[in-house]
């Protein structure tokens, strides 16, 4: 199924839309169940669940459905990519998304993979971590 199919989802997104997160985040849990299982589409709707948490300013919330995204798909990178990002820049948790972008580029060189369908090549992670760790050691020296 794709999302453009899922009333729950469209639902997601009008109220997202519309500036009314708690109906939002309820429409993409029943989302989620709709999906079951398929570890892409859960981990996506996972973190949208947890930037509509992080808006209402729920940040506990928030890294708890970060974490949950990344074990929903727990082979990609993409998740763990999404929540580096999301310590760098909404958080400002600059030690922590360095970390994690640790464990990123050491899974893309000890497992070197190509870009497929519905996941980025090791190489793209490695260039994305790399931007990510400049900026944080930018902020970290400037501090």
């Amino acid at each position: 199924m794709n999302f453009s199919e899922n009333t729950n989802y469209l639902d997601y997104m009008r109220l997202f839309g519309a500036e009314d997160y708690p109906e939002a985040r309820a429409a993409l849990m029943r989302s989620i169940q709709d999906f079951g299982d398929t570890t892409y589409q859960k981990a996506f709707l996972l973190k949208r669940v947890a930037d509509i948490f992080f808006l209402e300013g729920e940040i506990d919330r928030s890294l708890e459905y970060y974490l949950l995204s990344e074990k929903a798909d727990a082979s990609s990178l993409q998740p763990k990519l999404h929540f580096a990002m999301f310590m760098a820049h909404q958080l400002g948790a600059f030690k922590e998304a360095i970390d994690k972008c640790n464990q990123i580029l050491s899974a893309a060189k000890s497992h070197p993979f190509e870009e497929a369908e519905d996941e980025f090549g090791s190489d793209y992670y490695a260039a994305k971590v790399a931007e990510i760790k400049q900026f944080c050691e930018a902020e970290i020296a400037g501090k």
